[in-house]
């Protein structure tokens, strides 16, 4: 409906950019559905959100789960695989070290389903981080 005014702002830019352009310790919660599955390595990312998280801030976004069995080599032993969608899976594991090393705590991991790829359901995981220093 053309009267619903669902948002403040839409940007389409890309999301590392963004959060640099933003102030430090400007926010304290940072949301991204269905952003990060199409970001593979996500390094300067979790840096960035660091960066503009107020301390106890909080970044809660979705990935596609890559599961162990299907992690082999290159890319996949680091924890992330881009699949055949043109989106990206990422690990648990990935996640969790990636997050620690930008000084953002792991909070939860509830794996869910998505959306549907034509009849198929796409499993996920929602994630929350936060900012303790």
């Amino acid at each position: 409906r053309p009267d619903r005014r669902v948002y403040d702002t839409v940007m389409v830019m890309d999301a590392t950019e963004y959060l640099k352009s933003k102030m430090a310790g400007s926010a304290s919660v940072i949301v991204a559905s269905d952003v990060f599955i199409y970001i593979g390595v996500l390094e300067e990312l979790f840096r960035q959100c660091h960066c503009v998280l107020r301390r106890e801030g909080l970044v809660s976004f979705t990935v596609e789960v890559l599961r162990d069995s299907e992690r082999k080599d290159g890319d996949r032993a680091r924890g992330i695989l881009l699949n055949k969608s043109g989106r990206f899976s990422h690990s648990r594991y990935y996640i969790e070290d990636t997050a620690r090393k930008a000084g953002l705590e792991f909070v939860e991991w509830k794996e869910e389903i998505l959306r549907k790829q034509g009849n198929e359901d796409v499993s996920g995981a929602v994630v929350t981080l936060q900012r303790k220093r």
